[in-house]
């Protein structure tokens, strides 16, 4: 259960407000006063005990000499020998035991919402599902025949995921109707979240579905990004060498990428 915001900061933290006496009542000009120690598990987002995390961990850094943050997951205990790597691997795979509450539990990972939410974290999960995903273009029913597909991607580098979005788009005598047929984590491991990397396994995905457009947010982090898609890129785990692609509607790049790419 989620701590009181107010009952925190009315009841509890006024305790601190006086300092705190030697046995001779002097006070001691060395002794750090109003010390404060919080210890949590992790638990929903969006909550009390989030924000504190979030709010100790920044102090950690603007003043690290007052301010000290640390957090484990299930490695340490397993080091140490308090927790059995064996049971460990049994919760993972087991079909009943719930995802999210492995992560918090275990890997001390803040997940989804709070009970308090306006909308349900786990009925959005497992709504997050594609029935039937395209892994290529697909052009077999009648339905397909004017049909093309939009690449859409949204670029990460560092503690988040770049993620590419593949629509399919049926045009109509007025409007356009598009389908999710499927979305890809572009550089899954840390390893692979390099922009090269990145870029290859983005060309990888046009030569598939050969799009109609490929939209690309590169603006800020994803500028590096865009400099490599209007480069060969050799992939040397399948030895394919990508052609460059250009842009439709960038002046800095029409102006230097090859013609006709």
């Amino acid at each position: 259960m989620d701590h009181d915001p107010t009952d925190i900061a009315e009841i509890i933290l006024p305790l601190l407000n006086v300092d705190r006496p030697m046995t001779n009542g002097d006070k001691n000009p060395s002794e750090p006063q109003q010390v404060q120690l919080w210890i949590s598990s992790a638990s929903e987002k969006n909550t009390f005990c989030y924000d504190k995390t979030i709010e100790l961990f920044e102090q950690s850094v603007i003043n690290p000499n007052n301010t000290f943050f640390f957090g484990f997951d299930y490695r340490i205990p397993v080091l140490t020998g308090l927790l059995s790597k064996t049971y460990l691997n049994e919760l993972k795979t087991s079909s009943t035991f719930d995802s999210l509450g492995f992560a918090k539990e275990y890997m001390s990972r803040f997940v989804g919402t709070s009970e308090d939410a306006w909308f349900d974290f786990n009925k959005l999960e497992s709504a997050r599902k594609i029935n039937n995903p395209e892994t290529v273009a697909n052009f077999s029913r009648e339905s397909d025949r004017d049909c093309f597909y939009i690449l859409s991607t949204d670029l990460a580098r560092k503690g988040c995921q770049s993620v590419c979005t593949v629509l399919k788009v049926y045009p109509t005598n007025e409007t356009f109707r598009i389908k999710l047929v499927n979305i890809y984590i572009l550089g899954v491991t840390e390893s692979e979240k390099d922009f090269t990397r990145q870029v290859i396994e983005q060309k990888r995905l046009i030569a598939q579905y050969n799009p109609k457009a490929c939209v690309i947010d590169i603006n800020g982090v994803g500028a590096p990004f865009g400099d490599l898609m209007i480069k060969e890129s050799y992939d040397d785990k399948t030895g394919i060498t990508y052609p460059p692609y250009g842009f439709m509607n960038r002046d800095e790049y029409l102006a230097n990428q090859p013609r006709g790419c």
